[in-house]
């Protein structure tokens, strides 16, 4: 079993996962999130996050050219933006230029050393040995992780794969809750 397997189970509370959840992180965080020594790549926040993100929406864009469910809604709302509960949110490209354009702020979310990490750490990609009475997993292999040849080995930081991990689990909620009330 995933830890996605586990998430979408009825058979596991909410109280299992998060205790679950728990021991993985203190078992990542003592043991395999060691660090490497190494000083980041100078261009660590574009190669992870703002080139990243401009180029996929980038590419995106180039991609939608049809309404095929709802992709023009979705290009409008890269493009112009979008209104949430009456408020206004700009289009994502404002926000990255507008932390492209504030040094100090990069510079306070610049990692200062690289460690082992996954780079793909999402609950698809934890196998987990559960217990039969259900009261913790008993243990967990990580499975399918970014190699040094993808992301680089002066490109990694346990806080990459908690973000991919805390996605992960916010869109397992939705669906969880959307399949409970079906």
């Amino acid at each position: 079993l995933t830890m996605a397997d586990l998430i979408f189970d009825s058979r596991f509370s909410s109280s299992y996962l998060k205790q679950s959840l728990e021991n993985i992180a203190h078992a990542l965080f003592s043991s395999f999130y060691v660090k490497a020594g190494l000083p980041p790549n100078l261009t660590y926040l574009d190669n992870c996050y703002f080139g990243r993100l401009r180029r996929r929406v980038e590419r995106s864009l180039e991609l939608i050219h049809t309404d095929f469910q709802g992709w023009t809604r979705l290009k409008a709302a890269l493009t112009q933006g979008v209104f949430i509960n009456k408020a206004y949110y700009p289009p994502i490209m404002d926000y990255l230029d507008y932390l492209l354009g504030d040094n100090q702020l990069q510079r306070q979310i610049m990692i200062h050393n690289c460690y082992n990490a996954h780079h793909d750490l999402i609950p698809e990609n934890i196998m987990v040995d559960v217990e039969e009475n259900f009261s913790a997993i008993r243990g967990f292999r990580l499975i399918d992780p970014r190699g040094d040849a993808e992301t680089g080995v002066a490109n990694r930081h346990p806080m990459y794969d908690m973000g991919k991990m805390l996605f992960g689990l916010d869109c397992y909620g939705l669906f969880r809750r959307a399949v409970q009330k079906q």
